[in-house]
């Protein structure tokens, strides 16, 4: 995966993108595009995700996996430098900062960890009554303060944004 995702990122991810920003645009010429990037997902090496040794998530795997932000990041910027200068109204609103030291066992967490209550559009891997059990849609994604966080990355850019 190492070797194989950054390929992915720059061959797949990245012209997908630039391909949705183009036909957004060729829609609504005038409009004024934000692509939002991906924050680190986890914060103190996983700790709270390595419960002991050979189960959970390592700190070098909790580096490697948030390196993959990183990528995301330098392609999705790069996209929207790229379609900027084809005259589109783009730019790229990176939340890194925001989430820093926020992620995954952070303090405080804004990315919810594995979460197993589920909700009703929840599938669970068990569903064998008594016994309804699995991860929930909301493992790994904000919580209502890293909700906040995203909003806060949108309202930076736009307060910057060149006025045309």
């Amino acid at each position: 995966m190492a070797e194989a995702i950054p390929d992915i990122v720059s061959d797949i991810v990245g012209p997908s993108i630039q391909r949705t920003i183009e036909e957004i645009h060729a829609k609504a010429n005038n409009a004024r595009i934000v692509i939002m990037g991906y924050p680190p997902l986890l914060s103190n090496d996983a700790s709270c995700l390595n419960l002991f040794a050979g189960l959970g998530i390592t700190p070098e795997e909790s580096q490697w996996l948030n390196s993959v932000a990183d990528n995301l990041a330098v392609e999705m910027f790069d996209v929207a430098d790229v379609v900027r200068k084809k005259g589109v109204d783009v730019g790229y609103a990176n939340p890194q900062a925001f989430f820093h030291g926020r992620g995954v066992c952070g303090d405080p967490e804004t990315i919810h960890g594995i979460v197993t209550d589920l909700t009703t559009s929840d599938e669970p891997k068990i569903d064998w009554p008594p016994f309804t059990f699995g991860s929930s849609a909301q493992s790994f994604h904000p919580k209502i303060a890293g909700a906040r966080l995203y909003a806060d990355t949108l309202e930076a850019v736009l307060g910057s944004w060149p006025r045309s």
